[in-house]
């Protein structure tokens, strides 16, 4: 699986970027404002974990890569929240009855939102 982008949106249609590692299934929690900080960050090692910074809310991940899903979760305007990460692994530990339950467990749907169509269709670079 290679690595890809992943877009966060808000309550307020607010999009932030970040990266998505497909080699491990994780997405790291770090957000940026545009894809080209992302992408930067990715590839001058600056984009790994950080604390959330701000309020707390409830927001939809979704994942340019393995062909693409979407789950909801919860971030700051700074980071996803460490425990939304994993959700492909929390969703294969649940179906094997031994989830460790610091995962959280969300559901997880195949395909590319319309919002984030529509995002792409603004091109990369204007977040």
């Amino acid at each position: 699986m290679s690595s890809g982008i992943a877009l966060v949106r808000f309550g307020d249609g607010t999009v932030k970027v970040g990266n998505y590692h497909g080699t491990s299934d994780l997405l790291v929690p770090r957000l940026f404002d545009t894809a080209m900080e992302a992408t930067n960050a990715y590839f001058e090692g600056r984009d790994g974990w950080s604390d959330p910074e701000g309020e707390v809310e409830e927001v939809v991940v979704y994942v340019d890569s393995g062909g693409s899903f979407w789950f909801e979760a919860k971030a700051t305007r700074t980071s996803v929240l460490p425990e939304y990460c994993d959700p492909l692994d929390a969703n294969s530990e649940e179906q094997m009855g031994r989830r460790d339950p610091s995962r959280v467990l969300v559901e997880v749907h195949d395909g590319e939102p319309d919002w984030a169509t529509e995002w792409f269709g603004r091109g990369l670079t204007l977040g």
